[in-house]
């Protein structure tokens, strides 16, 4: 079981960098700090795509205000709490 939980947790923290990769390419395109180029614009949507589903399961509770997407934040804290509570969950 412990061996399941390490699995599973070591994928959530994957899935964490993510979503932190893919928050900071955004910032970074966005502010211009990276030219376009073909293979990054593959790689943003690759990041797009596995990270839309989560992301836009919590921007329908909590859209975006002012321009700031707070759904990056609330997905990783999300994932933080699962983790914390997977233990006692599979206990």
């Amino acid at each position: 079981m412990l061996d399941l939980y390490n699995l599973i947790a070591k994928l959530l923290g994957v899935y964490q960098l993510i979503i932190f990769v893919w928050v900071v390419l955004g910032w970074l395109q966005m502010y211009n700090a990276l030219p376009y180029s073909r293979p990054l614009h593959m790689v943003m949507e690759i990041l797009y795509r596995l990270t839309e589903p989560v992301l836009g399961f919590f921007r329908r509770f909590l859209p975006p205000m002012g321009g700031l997407d707070l759904s990056p934040l609330i997905a990783i804290l999300g994932i933080e709490v699962l983790i914390m509570i997977l233990p006692k969950i599979m206990l």
